[in-house]
């Protein structure tokens, strides 16, 4: 019985919709991979878009990779100018 209750899922996209909602200087990063079959690349970006979370203060990246999308030297660099990018035009 305690097999069929245990839930592997857990949506903490509520908490992310709080804190951006409580917090107008909080930013989003969000990074995926198209061949991601752990964590689809859509699935995130669905659950932000319908929970309250204000899209204008996420950014996105969506890579040609699989979970891992800062693997490979081309993808890191890539990754890396992003965050850069994403961090120098917080304020």
């Amino acid at each position: 019985d305690d097999i069929l209750s245990f839930r592997a899922y857990y949506n903490l996209t509520p908490n992310i919709a709080a804190l951006l909602n409580k917090r107008p200087a909080a930013h989003l990063f969000l990074l995926g991979g198209y061949y991601d079959l752990a964590t689809p690349l859509l699935g995130p970006r669905y659950a932000l878009t319908h929970s309250g979370v204000p899209m204008e203060r996420v950014t996105m990246l969506a890579m040609e990779s699989g979970h891992t999308p800062f693997e490979e030297d081309d993808n890191r660099k890539r990754v890396s100018q992003a965050l850069h990018r994403f961090v120098g035009t917080q304020p």
